[in-house]
């Protein structure tokens, strides 16, 4: 078994060229051979004043602008009182967080009822009828009616044996068209 050759040289020749000759890029600076060394020791110094005057108009500009200001990162999910720092320290959505804030505490406050009192005249027929506990049937049914004292009458309609003097009662306040229906 003979060896095979491992460099050849036949037919690489036309690999060499694959991509074209190039040509030799262009220099960016010309060559300072055969230059006076004072103007390239000039050169020098100039080069460093300028660098030098770069960085102090840099710092100028700097001193200037203002910093931009940094807005804090509201953390997403978890739970909501972590935010709530977050959400407050930031300049645009402190707003909308105190707005949410007044509109939940809008919905927890005590709504006022407002009930009408009588007051019991001492020569009345309610003066007569010793206070009796009120079932919790006729409770439910004074605290959600608008018109309580129909059903106070009512009540006091079935508990005395008196069904026309029930008929006959005074009160204090007199009832008006629209409670009377």
């Amino acid at each position: 078994m003979t060896k095979s050759k491992n460099h050849t040289m036949n037919k690489h020749s036309r690999n060499w060229h694959r991509n074209g000759i190039k040509k030799p890029q262009s220099q960016r600076y010309e060559t300072l051979k055969g230059v006076d060394p004072k103007f390239l020791r000039n050169v020098d110094f100039l080069q460093a004043t300028k660098a030098r005057a770069m960085s102090e108009r840099a710092k100028a500009i700097k001193a200037l602008v203002k910093p931009k200001e940094v807005k804090p990162k509201i953390p997403k999910g978890g739970s909501p009182k972590l935010g709530q720092p977050a959400y407050i320290t930031h300049p645009n959505l402190r707003k909308h967080y105190c707005a949410c804030l007044t509109k939940g505490l809008r919905f927890c406050w005590p709504k006022s009822k407002a009930q009408t009192s009588y007051t019991i005249l001492p020569g009345s027929f309610f003066s007569l009828i010793p206070p009796h506990p009120i079932p919790k049937s006729y409770q439910f049914c004074l605290q959600k009616a608008s018109n309580t004292s129909h059903l106070y009458h009512h009540y006091l309609h079935q508990t005395t044996a008196r069904a026309s003097s029930a008929s006959t009662l005074t009160l204090s306040k007199p009832l008006s068209t629209e409670q009377s229906k």
